[in-house]
C-alpha cells in the first residue's frame, strides 16, 4: 500500500496495525493535509448488514466534534491505485495525531499520577460527548487513545466497535489487547451501554497508575476469568502516594455491577477535577468525595444498638437469629404519603453455635453485611445474593462506607479493609483497643479509639493523626461519633 493511492489519499507510512486493520499515514492530494488513514479488510463489509451498520456507526461518529475526539473527515470504498489488490477495499480518513499512544507511553512505565488524572478526565469529557449522542464506544483503551505533543489525549475509532466484522477480527487479531479492557457483561456476551465504556476507561486508568492491567495473563480464558470472579489489587498496595479519592474512583469504575459503577462520564468528570494533587502524586489536602444521589443517601455511618452491642451480649438471644421485617427505606426515593416497601430477610444460625457479632446496612438499604465469628458474608437484599469475604475470622464489627464500595471490619486489636465485592481485605491500623470503633468521616477517613485515644487515618492506612487525648479531665477517651458535616 505504500506509495499507492487509495481515491485522493497518497500512503506515505504506516502507523500501526491491529485486529481492525492497518493505519496509514496519508496525505489528502485535495486539502493537501495529513490525514491518517484505517484501511479495513475487504471481508470487513462482506454482507449488507455489516455494510449498511458500518457506514450508519461511521455518520454518526463524524458528527462528533470534541477537542479529545479524533476528528472523522470521511468514510468511502477505494481500489487501491498502483497494487496488485484488485477489490475495493474500506476505508476511513481521520485526523493524523501527531505523538503517541497512552499504549506506548504506560509501555514506558506508570505514569504521574497528575498525568494519569489528566488524560483519564479528558478520556472521559469524549465519552460524555458521545454518550450525549448516545454513541457507545464499546472498545476503549489505551491503544485507541493518542497523546499529541501538546499532551492532548484524542480518542480514536468512535463508531467501528459494533459491526459483526470487528468482532471476528478482534478475535482473530491480538486478542488479549481488547479483552483485557473488556467489561464484565462484553466478557459475558451481553448488550452493552455507556457504563460499559466508563468499565473500560478505569481498567485504562489502572493501567496508568499501577503500570499494569488489573487483569493480566497468557490465555485469554485466564483474562476473562479474572475480569468475572476477581477483584484487582488495591492501587495503594501497589503504588505509594495513591490518593484515597483516587482509589476509589478506580474501584467504582471496575464495579463488577454496572449499577455500581458510575452511570454517567459526566458524574465521573465531576469525581477526577476533585482529586487534587501536589508534584509528588500525594494529596494536599482531604478532598471530600463527590457523591450522587444514586450512590449514597447518608454522610455518616451511624452505629446502630445491635452494632454496639458487646460480645457477652449476643449469648442470651434466642438461636436462631431470625432478623424479621428488617424494614428500610425504598431502595429508590418514594414520594411523600406513599407506602415504603419493606424488605424481609433471616439469617439462619446452627443451634448451639454463636449468632453474628456484627450486622450492618449499607447507606443505600441494598446490602447487608454480617460476621459469625467464621466469615464475613455479604448480601445484596434486592437479589438475595450473597458472596463471602475470606479471611474474615473473629470479625466483631462491620461498616460500610458511604459509596459502598468497601467494607471496614474490626477485630482484636487491628483494622482491615476489604473491597465489598470480595478481595482479601488487609489491615490498615494496629489498635492497642480490644474492641475497636470505627467511625466513617464522609471524605472516606476513619476514626477511632487506640489506648484510650481518638485518631483519624486515611482509607489508604497512611499515618494516622491524633484527634482528641487524654488528659487532666478525661483519662480515657472511647467511643468516637463522627457529625454529618465531618
Amino acid at each position: 500500500m505504500i506509495g499507492s493511492t487509495l481515491s485522493h489519499y497518497e500512503i506515505t507510512s504506516e502507523l500501526g496495525r491491529g485486529g481492525m486493520g492497518i493505519v496509514y499515514r496519508a496525505t489528502d492530494t485535495k486539502l493537501r493535509r495529513e490525514v491518517a488513514i484505517k484501511v479495513l479488510p475487504s471481508a470487513a463489509l462482506a454482507s449488507t448488514d455489516d455494510r449498511e451498520r458500518f457506514y450508519r456507526e461511521a455518520r454518526s461518529a463524524a458528527q462528533l466534534q470534541h477537542p479529545n475526539i479524533a476528528a472523522v473527515y470521511e468514510i468511502d470504498e477505494s481500489v487501491p491505485g498502483g497494487g496488485d489488490d484488485a477489490e475495493p477495499r474500506p476505508f476511513i480518513a481521520m485526523e493524523y495525531i501527531a505523538g503517541e499512544s497512552l499504549l506506548e507511553r504506560v509501555k514506558d512505565g506508570p505514569l504521574k499520577l497528575r498525568d494519569a488524572v489528566e488524560i483519564a478526565t479528558q478520556i472521559a469529557e469524549a465519552l460524555k460527548a458521545a454518550h450525549a449522542k448516545e454513541i457507545v464506544h464499546r472498545d476503549i483503551k489505551s491503544a485507541n487513545v493518542m497523546i499529541t505533543e501538546e499532551g492532548v489525549a484524542k480518542v480514536l475509532d468512535f463508531g467501528l466497535a459494533k459491526t459483526n466484522a470487528s468482532t471476528m477480527l478482534t478475535r482473530l487479531g491480538s486478542t488479549l489487547g481488547t479483552v483485557a479492557y473488556m467489561s464484565p457483561e462484553q466478557a459475558r456476551g451481553e448488550e452493552v451501554d455507556s457504563r460499559s465504556d466508563l468499565y473500560s476507561l478505569g481498567t485504562v486508568l489502572f493501567e496508568m497508575i499501577a503500570g499494569r492491567l488489573p487483569f493480566d495473563g497468557e490465555y485469554e480464558q485466564a483474562v476473562i476469568y479474572g475480569i468475572l470472579n476477581e477483584n484487582p489489587e488495591p492501587l495503594t498496595a501497589i503504588r505509594t502516594g495513591v490518593p484515597q479519592q483516587l482509589e476509589w474512583i478506580v474501584h467504582k469504575l471496575l464495579s463488577k455491577d454496572r449499577e455500581y459503577r458510575y452511570q454517567t462520564a459526566a458524574d465521573l468528570v465531576a469525581d477526577l477535577k476533585t482529586v487534587e494533587l501536589d508534584g509528588s502524586g500525594h494529596t494536599r489536602r482531604a478532598v471530600p468525595v463527590a457523591e450522587s444521589s444514586a450512590d449514597s443517601s447518608s454522610s455518616v455511618t451511624e452505629k446502630s444498638n445491635a452494632q454496639s452491642m458487646p460480645i457477652w451480649g449476643w449469648a442470651i438471644m434466642v438461636v436462631p437469629l431470625l432478623l424479621g421485617a428488617l424494614g428500610m427505606w425504598a431502595l429508590n426515593s418514594v414520594p411523600a404519603g406513599e407506602e415504603r416497601p419493606v424488605i424481609h430477610t433471616t439469617l439462619d444460625v446452627i443451634e448451639g453455635e454463636d449468632p453474628p457479632f456484627s450486622l450492618a446496612v449499607s447507606p443505600s438499604g441494598k446490602l447487608l453485611a454480617y460476621s459469625d465469628q467464621t466469615v464475613v458474608t455479604v448480601r445484596d437484599l434486592r437479589t438475595s445474593e450473597e458472596w463471602q469475604i475470606p479471611d474474615t475470622e473473629n470479625i466483631l464489627r462491620v461498616v460500610f462506607t458511604n459509596d459502598e464500595n468497601w467494607l471496614f471490619m474490626e477485630k482484636q486489636g487491628a483494622i482491615l479493609r476489604s473491597p465489598v465485592r470480595g478481595g482479601t481485605p488487609f489491615e490498615i491500623a494496629s489498635v492497642a483497643a480490644t474492641y475497636p470503633t470505627v467511625n466513617i468521616v464522609p471524605n472516606g477517613d476513619i476514626v477511632y479509639e487506640s489506648g484510650g485515644t481518638i485518631y483519624r487515618q486515611n482509607l489508604s492506612g497512611g499515618d494516622r493523626i491524633v484527634v482528641a487525648a487524654p488528659d487532666s479531665t478525661f483519662s480515657f477517651l472511647d467511643d468516637p461519633t463522627v457529625t454529618g458535616d465531618g
